[in-house]
């Protein structure tokens, strides 16, 4: 996958707080999706009169599409760090970043 560039902050584009917003919420989405994905993990009792190798097939396929998440989470992530950085700490003072792990 291609990398991410990092947007570069000046005065004339995109507010660095708007650039910052836009990615925090990229984080905030898929920090939800990983949620959902996990809840939505599938499980023997749905199998049951499936071919007896059904729900193995059906975890991995699950389990790759999280792993292919882990890595966009982590991109974009590292996206709103770098331009967290470009920010003077006027603007970031009172920043709140959603609960997830990073």
């Amino acid at each position: 996958m291609t990398a991410l560039i990092p947007p570069t902050v000046n005065l004339n584009g995109t507010s660095g707080l708007d650039l910052f917003k836009q990615a925090d919420d990229v984080c905030a989405a898929l920090h939800d999706l990983r949620l959902a994905m996990g809840r939505a993990m599938p499980h023997g009792r749905d199998y049951q009169t499936s071919d007896m190798h059904a729900c193995y097939k059906a975890r991995e396929a699950h389990i790759e599409r999280a792993v292919i998440l882990d890595q966009i989470e982590k991109d974009y992530l590292g996206l709103r760090e770098a331009i967290f950085k470009q920010l003077p700490e006027k603007e970031w003072r009172g920043i709140e970043l959603a609960q997830r792990k990073g």
